[in-house]
């Protein structure tokens, strides 16, 4: 299945759901910095409890699809992971589950930005909120990738970054040490 398509369905069943969510990681790369093979989706929700039935419905599992309901009640409960793999797609779809004590996460989804793909509405992570996610995901990785995703978001989408919010929320998640070489 084609990428963008796959892209578009998955955000027409989130919102079937009434799911809040925004993709990042490489595919929200390639949406504000250059394009980038990946071989998952990356998206954060804040998921509840009382959404699990109408996710798993809307997913429609039974059709091929992985998709754990115990593991989603569990990352639910303690703001972890769950992955949905749709058989057609041969792509993963990671789900980030932010709680609610999660300050970053959930200031991630309210700067969301919406996209409009073919006549779907598709939500990614702002690219701001984006290269501070690299930064943290860098600190723990010997992986360049983070530091070249970086590069790419400043270069393709740096002249509309808010750089006023982009240093402030790094000084406030001690990340101006690791931002300060990349606006140079």
């Amino acid at each position: 299945m084609e990428l963008k398509k796959f892209i578009k369905d998955l955000a027409a069943k989130l919102q079937a759901a009434g799911v809040d969510y925004c993709i990042t990681g490489g595919y929200a790369v390639s949406v504000w910095g250059a394009p980038r093979s990946t071989l998952d989706i990356d998206l954060i929700t804040s998921l509840k409890p009382s959404q699990v039935d109408l996710l798993v419905r809307a997913m429609a599992p039974g059709k091929g699809a992985y998709l754990d309901e115990e593991a989603i009640r569990e990352a639910v409960a303690s703001g972890g992971e769950f992955n949905y793999i749709p058989a057609e797609a041969g792509l993963k779809v990671d789900f980030w589950v932010i709680r609610p004590a999660d300050g970053t996460g959930l200031r991630e989804l309210t700067r969301k930005r919406r996209e409009v793909f073919e006549g779907q509405e598709i939500f990614f992570i702002s690219p701001e909120d984006l290269i501070l996610s690299k930064l943290r995901w860098a600190r723990g990785s010997a992986s360049t990738r983070h530091a070249e995703d970086i590069r790419s978001v400043l270069a393709v989408s740096g002249a509309e970054l808010d750089l006023e919010y982009l240093k402030s929320a790094a000084g406030a998640q001690g990340l101006s040490g690791d931002l300060e070489p990349f606006l140079k």
